[in-house]
């Protein structure tokens, strides 16, 4: 069945996967649902990003540090007696 109206309480997703577009459809049953969705949805889009600007933020040097760290850190802790 065609209609030219999306339901009430839609809402739709539109994301990218590589070169491609993605767009998804979704009807929820009350006004309230709705906006929970969608703030939930937007929190891990945030967070996603917010990981990924910190990954593209580390120095490589700082990461080696930090290898170096853990690594004297786990020795000192093996030989204990």
């Amino acid at each position: 069945m065609k209609t030219e109206r999306p339901k009430p309480n839609t809402f739709i997703i539109r994301c990218l996967q590589w070169t491609t577009v993605i767009e998804r459809t979704f009807h929820v049953d009350t006004p309230e649902e709705r906006e929970e969705w969608t703030e939930a949805i937007q929190a891990v889009a945030d967070r996603l990003q917010r990981q990924e600007e910190e990954r593209m933020n580390c120095s490589p040097t700082s990461q080696i540090d930090n290898i170096g760290e853990e690594e004297m850190d786990a020795s000192t802790t093996h030989h204990k007696r």
